[in-house]
């Protein structure tokens, strides 16, 4: 729920989350509080939502540095998480990116190897490359729409969109074996994702 919380010299909108029996979860946030947004905020109105993959999204009013009142918005994505919580982090370096871990994993369900694996597709500072990049790919489960197959067109085609950050028909669409009884939708792979490789997998 939102709500005002004291916060310094003002008091600001905060999300708190409680439990059954009226008490404040004190393992959500900072002692049970979230401030979403650091400018001051002196609005008691405010609105809270959940999205389509469960994130908490967060609307009021900020006051500007200048004095201007202004929309905000955030949307908690948890954490913060340590780069160790997402699998998919190919490469081993400190950021878990699309345009390079679901690139390198896309190839790896491609069948390519060594150079072709790898050129173009490292991030900065990798720790894993070579046969030892190639060693951990195959360690991964990467059956992401549950289907017993892992194949580039479906389960690395939906590895990159959930990492950019697609849901809904936008993620699955043309991108899973829909004819298969165990075809996991869309809801449920970034679930999946999440549970089996990380929390720190999706944007």
């Amino acid at each position: 729920m939102v709500a005002k919380c004291p916060r310094l010299s003002d008091a600001s909108t905060c999300v708190v989350r409680v439990e059954r029996d009226g008490l404040l979860d004190m393992t959500f946030g900072d002692s049970g509080h979230v401030f979403p947004w650091t400018e001051p905020n002196n609005d008691s109105r405010g609105a809270i939502a959940v999205d389509a993959i469960g994130k908490i999204l967060v609307a009021g009013s900020c006051i500007t540095a200048g004095g201007a009142t202004v929309a905000c918005l955030a949307r908690l994505e948890g954490g913060p998480y340590p780069t160790k919580d997402c699998a998919l982090n190919a490469d081993g370096n400190l950021v878990t990116n699309p345009s390079t871990d679901a690139i390198l994993l896309t190839r790896y369900l491609f069948g390519l190897r060594g150079d072709a694996l790898t050129t173009g597709a490292l991030g900065l500072n990798p720790t894993r490359t070579g046969q030892a990049l190639e060693t951990y790919l195959a360690s991964l489960d990467l059956d992401v729409d549950g289907d017993g197959q892992t194949l580039a067109t479906t389960d690395g085609l939906l590895l990159i969109r959930a990492m950019l950050g697609l849901t809904g028909d936008a993620l699955t669409a043309g991108a899973t074996n829909a004819a298969h009884p165990n075809v996991r939708n869309a809801q449920q792979i970034l679930s999946w994702i999440e549970t089996t490789h990380g929390v720190a997998c999706l944007p």
